[in-house]
């Protein structure tokens, strides 16, 4: 069995993930499979970094030169999660979760009331983003919305596997797919089920 929802394209035909079934124990094989082979995959191309590494440094550099202003919130709740354990941006984290979950998609550009000025879906570095902040709240909360969303973005990311080239996302991305394993396997773990 493979892993069937980073087949396509899903930024082109969102998966909507409603009525999934369950496939059982091949289903379950076939995710870790897929989320190692993406880590493996980037491994290759010689990045292999510890999780979260330097990520808020390389943020703080980014954000004077972003044009991007969702990137510019999202980095800045990033560096101010991981230096200052500060929560109090997570309302923004949660109004752009539930924009993902609502059309699987995060667009370019929102204005200042967090509304679509743009209808291209295509900027890969807010999923990361978006992604990593849904890791970091699911750490702290341990409320499974959030794990939920970090698979459905890293479905889509995985789906766009071959337009990432940028360093940083790969180090963001190698994060956040090491630590959505690491929560999966946690959350094995307190029901009593073993993983191969």
């Amino acid at each position: 069995m493979t892993y069937e929802y980073t087949n396509k394209d899903l930024l082109k035909f969102p998966q909507k993930y409603q009525q999934s079934l369950f496939q059982g124990r091949e289903f379950l094989d076939s995710y870790f499979k897929n989320r190692e082979e993406l880590i493996e995959k980037i491994e290759k191309k010689g990045y292999n970094f510890e999780i979260l590494q330097d990520i808020e440094t390389e943020l703080i550099e980014k954000i004077e030169s972003t044009k991007n202003d969702l990137e510019r919130k999202f980095s800045e709740i990033i560096i101010n999660k991981i230096l200052k354990k500060d929560s109090s941006m997570d309302k923004i984290i949660d109004i752009f979760l539930k924009k993902f979950e609502i059309k699987k998609r995060i667009a370019f550009e929102y204005d200042s009331n967090n509304k679509e000025k743009s209808k291209n879906f295509q900027y890969l570095r807010n999923y990361l983003l978006l992604s990593i902040l849904c890791c970091l709240r699911y750490k702290e909360t341990k409320n499974l919305k959030f794990l939920n969303t970090v698979l459905k973005i890293n479905d889509t990311l995985i789906s766009q596997f071959f337009t990432i080239n940028e360093k940083l996302d790969f180090k963001i991305f190698y994060s956040t797919l090491q630590m959505e394993i690491i929560f999966i396997k946690e959350l094995y773990d307190s029901k009593g089920v073993k993983i191969n």
